[in-house]
C-alpha cells in the first residue's frame, strides 16, 4: 500500500484524476466449473460458489478502501461492484460473470464498467 499511495501521489501531480481499482472476487477454481459442479450436484449455485470464494480478496478490498480514503485517494471497489450485497455469478442469463477464477467475461467486464462509469461520472466536476 505504501508504494501504491506514493505512486498515486506522484501521478496526481501530472494528471487531473487518479482512480485506483480494487481487487476482483476470486475463486479457488474457475467459476464456470464451480457452476457446473453445483448444477450437477443439485446444490444452490450461489451457496456452492460462496464455498469456493477466496476470502482474502474481501479483506484486501477493505484494507485498500480504508487506507486510500485516509489519503484522499479515489478508489473504485471492484469487489463491491460485484458483491453488494451478494456476489453475482451471472453477467447475464447463461453467461458467468467470470471465465476463470478471477477474470471477467466480456459481459462481466461490461457490467463492472457500467458500475464504474456511474461512480466516475456522477462524481466528476462539471
Amino acid at each position: 500500500l505504501t508504494g501504491l499511495i506514493s505512486t498515486v501521489q506522484r501521478l496526481s501531480r501530472y494528471v487531473p484524476r487518479v482512480i485506483v481499482f480494487g481487487p476482483i472476487v476470486e475463486y479457488d477454481q474457475s467459476l464456470p466449473r464451480i457452476l457446473a459442479k453445483a448444477i450437477a450436484s443439485g446444490r444452490p449455485l450461489s451457496d456452492y460458489a460462496t464455498e469456493h470464494r477466496r476470502p482474502a480478496q474481501k479483506e484486501i478490498n477493505l484494507t485498500f478502501a480504508s487506507a486510500l480514503k485516509k489519503e484522499g485517494i479515489e478508489y473504485f471497489s471492484t469487489y463491491e461492484a460485484i458483491c453488494n450485497p451478494e456476489c453475482l455469478i451471472w453477467a447475464e442469463e447463461g453467461v458467468p460473470l467470470q471465465f476463470d477464477d478471477g477474470h471477467l467475461t466480456r459481459q462481466g467486464s461490461a457490467y463492472v464498467a457500467r458500475k464504474f462509469s456511474r461512480q466516475v461520472f456522477s462524481s466528476a466536476a462539471p
